[in-house]
């Protein structure tokens, strides 16, 4: 959200929406047309919304409003620089 990682956030909207799409909207086995129509309605708003993730995914990082990591990590002070560290070796 913040553009910190902005085609691993893509790829993780467009992971949800695929899998959780078919299951919250099978409108191929409602019988009411109006809830079908409904259940429809919805499944193409994900799709699209999973379509506009796929496009951002072809952009080149980082995004003009992305959040400059490398900066963030240049002004973290010492002690948190210190921690990162020692929390990077414990995990390794």
């Amino acid at each position: 959200m913040l553009g910190v990682k902005p085609k691993l956030g893509a790829m993780a909207v467009v992971g949800f929406l695929a899998g959780v799409s078919p299951v919250m909207h099978d409108f191929w086995r409602i019988d009411d047309p109006d809830e079908r129509t409904k259940s429809l309605i919805d499944f193409m708003k994900n799709t699209a919304l999973a379509g506009g993730a796929l496009a951002l995914m072809g952009f080149d990082a980082p995004w003009e409003a992305s959040i400059p990591t490398a900066q963030l990590r240049l002004d973290r002070p010492k002690l948190a620089r210190k921690v990162g560290k020692l929390g990077r070796k414990l995990a390794a």
